[in-house]
């Protein structure tokens, strides 16, 4: 049985999964600024490259910020 995957909001068609890949160059280079700044930061707070729960931690700020973007993936 097919999915649904488009929505419409605001009078806009949108597809609602999307691979990164097919996203925008703007918003390739804006997720992985936010990756950037996660990363910087926990250096910058440990002492050290994160570990895996770093990791979630740092995909966790990033995803709020892509969702706060309104960035669908």
């Amino acid at each position: 049985m097919p999915q649904k995957n488009h929505i419409r909001t605001d009078g806009r068609l949108l597809q609602t999964d999307k691979k990164f890949s097919a996203l925008k160059e703007k918003q390739k280079a804006k997720i992985a600024e936010w990756i950037c700044e996660g990363f910087r930061q926990y250096y910058l707070d440990f002492g050290r490259f994160p570990n895996r729960q770093g990791d979630e931690k740092i995909l966790s700020y990033v995803f709020d910020k892509i969702e706060e973007a309104q960035i669908w993936i």
